[in-house]
């Protein structure tokens, strides 16, 4: 099946534009939609006018990048072509070339750092470089009286601008002015970087996202049987909705737990940013404790892996609470409050979660055993070990070690009598390539 173009808008001057399409061949998993402009105000409008219509856009230069990105924020991914550099380089060439005076200039859009490595670069030392940087919110007029004002009090002799529109006008004032043009070198590697943008969303949309929602009546002697069964029945309508909204599978998986599966692409249009809470809880806050575990990941059983994972941390907040662990194992929450934080799971195993259900013991006391047992250093270590290590007792190290071990964690190298009449202890040490992998981890 032949994959999904990534559907780019081409927002610029109609000849930047047209400079874009002419290497739009190069790069097959582009659709390249082009969008001119007659002048720069009309950027944000034509945004507004193609929405839905679109994956992501390329502006042709950096000016109505930055006047877009201060409407639409993170709405959609947007990347510009730079004028600096090569472009800068290819003007000052040009300039030289049709014997533009270059002892005193003016250049607009471009740092001025970048502006004088380039010119040192060039052995060009005019006398006087004027620099209109765009930190600020300017108009095509302003861009124009800059150069203008300086022209006219006899301070340059030429004029770069970046904007069509400023070098139309400039022309038309008889300002010697020379357009910065970008190279099609520029414009192929803001091509590219499109290009690998767009794979980067299709593969995010293709990740798994496994929600689990565990809710619990808080007090069930409030609520008389039929009552409480009506409130379950609300709360499963609910969460029931939010699958449908994310296109999600729903199953009740045990008592109290729910699990819907989705993508995230279809996650992110019903959470975006994934800073709320997944649906709205509402009256049910004051009936039931809801925790809810979000894990996100390449494949269902590694999200359902990071959905348990952020379910254990919601419990350990104790409140109606949300957490998500994303596919580089950071964990996000709880959502929803003005401040979540974010930490790193260390976690390299996923059998901690399966270890946590056979022993009792939490997937973080499991966690901090084995790196306890690897700092621990020893080449030999027995349950009782363990059991004094930890505060648990032996039959729950017993049972701890043993599963380790049938997961290859650690191994059996022999046996130790303590009496004549005891029983042998087993001796574990800890297996050489997992060790390898805690310290290449860093768990």
């Amino acid at each position: 099946m032949k994959q999904q173009q990534f559907r780019l808008l081409i927002v610029g001057p109609q000849d930047n534009v047209s400079q874009v399409l002419e290497l739009g061949y190069m790069f097959q998993k582009l659709q390249l939609l082009p969008r001119p402009y007659h002048y720069l105000d009309e950027a944000v409008a034509i945004l507004q006018k193609n929405e839905g219509k679109f994956d992501g856009v390329l502006f042709t230069g950096p000016i109505p990048y930055f006047n877009a990105a201060k409407v639409y924020k993170n709405k959609f991914p947007m990347v510009h072509i730079p004028f600096g550099g090569k472009a800068l380089y290819r003007a000052l060439f040009h300039a030289v070339q049709s014997q533009h005076p270059l002892n005193k200039i003016s250049i607009d859009t471009i740092y001025e750092q970048e502006v004088s490595d380039t010119l040192n670069e060039l052995g060009l030392y005019p006398e006087q470089v004027f620099c209109l940087q765009y930190n600020k919110p300017l108009t095509v007029h302003e861009f124009v009286d800059y150069h203008t004002r300086l022209y006219e009090q006899g301070k340059i002799e030429s004029a770069f601008t970046c904007l069509q529109a400023a070098h139309l006008q400039l022309l038309e004032r008889k300002v010697p002015v020379i357009r910065i043009m970008p190279p099609r070198s520029t414009i192929a590697d803001t091509l590219e970087k499109a290009s690998l943008m767009g794979e980067t969303l299709t593969n995010q949309a293709n990740q798994m996202v496994v929600i689990i929602i565990e809710a619990a009546p808080i007090n069930e002697m409030l609520y008389t049987a039929s009552e409480l069964c009506e409130k379950q029945l609300e709360l499963e309508r609910s969460i029931l909705n939010f699958a449908q909204e994310v296109e999600g599978s729903f199953t009740r998986s045990i008592r109290d737990q729910y699990m819907i599966a989705t993508t995230r692409e279809h996650f992110g249009s019903s959470a975006q940013p994934m800073t709320a809470m997944p649906f709205s809880l509402g009256a049910l806050k004051s009936v039931f404790q809801i925790r809810i575990g979000v894990g996100i990941a390449g494949t269902a059983s590694t999200a359902g892996y990071h959905a348990k994972i952020s379910l254990q941390k919601s419990r350990e907040q104790g409140e109606n609470s949300c957490f998500i662990c994303h596919p580089d194992k950071t964990i996000i929450g709880p959502i929803g409050v003005a401040n979540p934080k974010t930490e790193r799971l260390t976690v390299t195993e996923p059998i901690l979660m399966e270890l946590s259900g056979i022993t009792g013991l939490s997937p973080i006391l499991l966690e901090r055993s084995i790196k306890t047992i690897a700092e621990m250093k020893l080449d030999r270590f027995t349950a009782y070990d363990i059991a004094t290590q930890f505060g648990i007792s032996a039959r729950s190290a017993r049972r701890l070690l043993q599963h380790l071990s049938s997961q290859q964690v650690i191994d059996k190298v022999g046996k130790e009598l303590i009496n004549k009449k005891g029983k042998p202890r087993i001796v574990f040490r800890l297996n050489h390539k997992f060790y390898q992998e805690i310290q290449r981890t860093g768990i």
